[in-house]
């Protein structure tokens, strides 16, 4: 088995031999000590007999950047950080407007 996986492996690094004609492709799996049925499947790219001879299911992973909830939930505690932020400015000046008694001579 580690034959076949270090072919593939090989023939996933190397264009020339991933772009070889099929006899090439043979002559390869050959040298590679690769055993006869893991060849035929091989050079036939049928993936589903590869798996099953190598007992392999495929696999399957979801990949998720967050829901729309939780972008609309960010959003608005970033909303409420803003607007508090403008209140206390707000509040700031009109605090600062008060006037204080004028005296004139």
């Amino acid at each position: 088995m580690f034959s076949v996986i270090e072919f593939l492996e090989k023939m996933g690094r190397d264009a020339q031999l991933r772009h070889a004609s099929l006899d090439e492709v043979a002559k390869a799996l050959e040298v590679a000590g690769v055993e006869a049925p893991l060849c035929t499947a091989i050079l036939a790219k049928d993936a589903a007999e590869l798996q099953a001879l190598l007992h392999q299911g495929p696999l399957y992973c979801i990949q998720s950047t967050g829901t729309d909830d939780e972008e609309s939930e960010k959003r608005k505690r970033q909303a409420a950080g803003e607007e508090d932020e403008q209140e206390g400015r707000k509040g700031d000046k009109t605090k600062g407007t008060q006037h204080s008694p004028t005296i004139t001579a």
